[in-house]
Parts: structure tokens; C-alpha cells; sequence
């Protein structure tokens, strides 16, 4: 218990967890941006409520109010970036969030299932955990350029919770794989039938090739196995994380590619701009200076 204590009460020189505010909030205002069809779609296409909406009562209002919320959700974002009063802003946009998206994700959605797109689930999650985070507003976006020769001071904690935030997703999604097929979602026949039918839906070339290359297949289906299940941990690892980074990249990359899923922009970036704090921290040896509490 006393262990665990001191662990709470560590802390480190860093400006990362005020930077990936920043950073995060720019990275999700980018995507908002370029996905402006997520106002109107649910108006214009098949659309059934999300099952949080049903449980709390919730039901789809007009198309005018949801251009409303839209505007709202970015200016809130922006509020978190600026740094004035970041944890009202960080709740407000919490709710924001959820509504604007939750109204989304019913286009397409089943009546008779639970399921829906999965894709946006982490920045609600990471802006849950930076509602909880002593540092995250310790430093202002116009205070940016006046640091030289100052720090900041972090817990430890506060790292480690936001990346194994970030690992879950990910061990979750192996751990279902091997729950549900076990050995045999590895075994290249699961792959190529991803690949087969996105092939006959859109004629996708790059997946049209590896519908024959099944020892490629077993390849990457093995890999994305043990990537989920185990080698995302690396980011909690300093020496691995550059390396648990790249692969990724890498990894949303190629299903990108192959089945025309976006995870890039939605999911990725606006985690691995952490990564930028990180570098920032190491390039100017931040751990080396008095820190500003």
C-alpha cells in the first residue's frame, strides 16, 4: 500500500500532458472538419438510436439543432485548447461528444442489434481520463512560446493512465478475436473473406491482390493478433514505444488500404499526438530543469 502511495505521489518534468490538450483538441476539430456529412447523415439515411440513447431516454432531434451542436462541439474544443478553465470545457465537450456522435452512429444501425461503429469511442474515453488529470491545464496555448528555460511538472500516473487508455481499445479487440475464434481468426481464411467482400462491393485492387497470397494473409492475421493483444503494450515502455508507434501506423495503414476503413484520422492521430509531447520533453531535456508546480 505504501508502494502504490509513493507511486501516486511521483512526478516528472514534462510539458506532455498539457501539450496533448492541445494537441488532441486540434487533432479531433481536423477530423470534425473533414467529416461535416456526420450533420446531416442522420437525416438522409436509414438511422435507428444507439442503444446509450434508448437507455437514457434520449431521442433524435431536428437537423437544424444538430448544425447547432456541431458549432458548439468545436468551439468547446478550442476551449480546451486555449487552456482557460480546461476541465469545464473538458466536461462540456464530454457531453457534446456524446450526443453528436451518438446521433451519428444510428445511421446504419439495426434495429435488432446492439452493435455500432466503433471507430470514434477512444477521444470520448481520452477526454473522460483528461477530466481527471491535475496537470492537464497547467500550461496555456498562449503561454507556448514563452517557455524556454521553464517546466512543468507531472505525475507519473497521469502518463500511464492516458496510454493504457489507449492500449485498451486495441487489447480488447484481440482479446475478442481469441475469445469468440480462438487460434482460427489467425488461420487466413477470416482475412480473406474481409478482403473478398470488399473487393466485390468496391472493387479495391489492393485487396483484390491479397486474396490470393493466403500465406500473406495467415501472415497478417497472426500479426494483428499479436499486435493487439500484446505488442500495443510497448507505448508503456520507453524504449518501445517509438517502435509500437510506428507499427501502428503501420497497422491502420494497411487496413486503410485494404478495406477502405479510416482509423487514421478518427482513432490514430489523435492519440499518437501524445507522442509529440514526448519527443518535445526528450529533444529539450526537460527532466533536467526545476519545475513550475
Amino acid at each position: 500500500m505504501l508502494n502504490l502511495m509513493k507511486f501516486f505521489k511521483q512526478t516528472n518534468i514534462g510539458l506532455r500532458i498539457s501539450l496533448f490538450r492541445i494537441l488532441f483538441s486540434f487533432a479531433v476539430i481536423s477530423y470534425l472538419l473533414t467529416h461535416l456529412g456526420y450533420i446531416t447523415d442522420p437525416y438522409l439515411k436509414n438511422h435507428n438510436l444507439i442503444s446509450n440513447f434508448q437507455l437514457l431516454g434520449i431521442g433524435q432531434w431536428s437537423q437544424e439543432w444538430n448544425y447547432i451542436l456541431f458549432v458548439c462541439l468545436l468551439f468547446s474544443f478550442v476551449g480546451i485548447a486555449v487552456g482557460y478553465k480546461a476541465r469545464y470545457f473538458i466536461f462540456q465537450t464530454l457531453i457534446l461528444y456524446f450526443l453528436y456522435m451518438g446521433n451519428y452512429l444510428g445511421v446504419g444501425k439495426s434495429p435488432n442489434s446492439t452493435y455500432v461503429w466503433h471507430s470514434h469511442n477512444l477521444v470520448f474515453y481520452l477526454l473522460l481520463v483528461m477530466l481527471f488529470l491535475p496537470s492537464i491545464s497547467r500550461l496555456k496555448i498562449h503561454e507556448i512560446n514563452k517557455l524556454k528555460g521553464k517546466n512543468i511538472s507531472y505525475f507519473k500516473w497521469e502518463e500511464l493512465l492516458i496510454l493504457i487508455t489507449v492500449c485498451a481499445p486495441y487489447f480488447g479487440s484481440g482479446y475478442v478475436k481469441l475469445l469468440t475464434s480462438g487460434a482460427q481468426w489467425a488461420d487466413g481464411f477470416t482475412m480473406q473473406a474481409y478482403f473478398i467482400q470488399k473487393y466485390i462491393l468496391t472493387g479495391n485492387e489492393f485487396a483484390k491482390f491479397f486474396i490470393t497470397q493466403f500465406d500473406l494473409l495467415i501472415f497478417f492475421s497472426w500479426t494483428a493478433l499479436i499486435f493487439e493483444s500484446f505488442l500495443i503494450f510497448g507505448l508503456l515502455i520507453p524504449y518501445a514505444r517509438w517502435f509500437s508507434l510506428l507499427l501502428a501506423f503501420v497497422f491502420h495503414l494497411f487496413i486503410y488500404l485494404a478495406l477502405e476503413v479510416n482509423f487514421l484520422h478518427s482513432h490514430y492521430l489523435p492519440w499518437a499526438v501524445y507522442f509529440i509531447g514526448i519527443f518535445y520533453d526528450q529533444f529539450y531535456k526537460r527532466d533536467t530543469l526545476p519545475a513550475i508546480e
